[in-house]
């Protein structure tokens, strides 16, 4: 495989094509979730950090939950990593 870029994007900014393309590498790990379960976890995240080929093909993906909290009077946000997966792994052993 090549060398692969990241790039960090809302996840209100993906397209069709990003969740066909996340959920082709998805699957190869989580082969009982549906595409519609998969698109429910993933709307309920803000960010995701996208592995591109030099095609622009995701090839990996991690999610992140950003929480806001209030610590002593004061706002702190909190990023919450969610899947970290790469197409380039071996899928896991059935």
């Amino acid at each position: 495989m090549s060398r692969l870029r990241a790039q960090t994007v809302a996840v209100s900014a993906l397209n069709d094509l990003d969740h066909e393309q996340m959920f082709e590498v998805f699957k190869d790990y989580y082969a009982s979730v549906s595409y519609e379960r998969f698109l429910d976890d993933l709307h309920g995240k803000d960010d995701v950090i996208l592995l591109l080929d030099a095609g622009n093909t995701i090839q990996g993906f991690s999610t992140m939950k950003n929480l806001a909290l209030t610590v002593r009077g004061k706002k702190i946000y909190l990023p919450l990593d969610g899947q970290q997966l790469r197409a380039a792994l071996p899928a896991p052993r059935k």
